[in-house]
């Protein structure tokens, strides 16, 4: 998770409990075991029920098939609490997002970055392929750069003066 974070500052993660199996002592202890962990662990359980197996041998998520069966309560239960945490996030985000506002456009943040031989930045977009972005993006994240320096540094390799 550190390492997603180094590239997408705004990543958030938590623990969902599934599949816990009710009333044994291993559906219990579970929490207390993820309490050790950096990432928090969500109030919201979801338990191991035949309603889950049975919907989705219809095509169908135990909302559609039986909202009130105890797994859908639990599937709204989470999703309320995903929402609480994400407005929780949107509230603290929209004070950067003031701040930006009154900042300079990204385009002329980019214009006036200096790069490593003290000249202007130019913009310089590209499309790759998903598993492409994937590989360099994780890559990085192990060796601990940002893809744009690692993109900049094989271009300047490539593209000698």
């Amino acid at each position: 998770m550190q390492e997603a974070i180094a590239f997408k500052e705004n990543l958030k993660g938590v623990f969902v409990i599934s599949r816990k199996i009710v009333n044994t002592a291993i559906g219990r202890d579970v929490r207390e075991a993820l309490a050790h962990y950096a990432l928090p662990v969500l109030e919201t359980a979801i338990c191991q029920r035949v309603a889950f197996a049975e919907s989705a041998t219809q095509g169908l998520t135990v909302l559609e098939t039986d909202p009130k069966e105890a797994g859908a309560q639990e599937i709204l239960a989470l999703i309320a609490e995903i929402r609480t945490l994400s407005h929780e996030q949107k509230g603290r985000h929209k004070r950067k997002a003031s701040t930006a506002a009154r900042e300079p456009s990204a385009e002329a943040w980019v214009r006036h970055r200096q790069g490593a031989a003290d000249e202007p930045m130019k913009r310089f977009t590209i499309d790759v392929p998903a598993r492409l972005h994937r590989r360099i993006k994780a890559q990085c994240a192990l060796q601990g750069v940002k893809m744009a320096d690692e993109i900049r540094r094989l271009l300047e390799e490539r593209f000698p003066e």
